[in-house]
C-alpha cells in the first residue's frame, strides 16, 4: 500500500488563508513516524514519495528535500532485508522504501 495525498480542511480561517494566498488545500502523500530510544531525543517526521504532483505545493509546507524517498514497486519478497518479519504476510506488488533515521543524543 502507498499512502494518498488529500486536502487539508479548506472551510473557516484555514479556507480564508489558503484563499488569500491562492492556495490549494492538498498534502503530498506521505508517511509519519515517531522513532524513540532510551538516552535519545525522540523524533517526530514524515516522508514523501519522490513521485508525489503536490511535493512542491504542500498546504503546510512540510516537505523537504532530505525527506522525500522512492518507492520501488516489488513483486518479490526475496529482495526485502530476511529480518522483515512481515513478509510473509505480502501480497504482491508490494512497496519497499529505505531510509536511514539518525537520532541525537538527549544532553545530560
Amino acid at each position: 500500500m502507498r499512502p494518498a495525498p488529500y486536502t487539508v480542511p479548506s472551510d473557516g480561517p484555514v479556507g480564508d488563508l489558503l484563499s488569500a494566498t491562492g492556495r490549494h488545500p492538498w498534502r503530498p502523500s506521505h508517511l509519519h513516524f515517531i522513532v524513540t530510544a532510551d538516552g535519545y531525543r525522540s523524533l517526530v517526521t514524515e516522508l514523501f514519495p519522490e513521485d508525489d504532483p503536490y511535493l512542491d505545493e504542500d498546504a503546510v509546507f512540510g516537505v523537504r528535500q532530505s525527506l522525500i524517498l522512492r518507492y520501488r514497486k516489488l513483486d518479490d519478497t526475496s529482495e526485502l532485508p530476511l529480518t522483515f518479519e512481515a513478509a510473509e504476510k505480502l501480497e504482491p506488488s508490494f512497496y519497499s522504501v529505505n531510509f536511514d533515521f539518525t537520532l541525537v543524543r538527549e544532553v545530560a
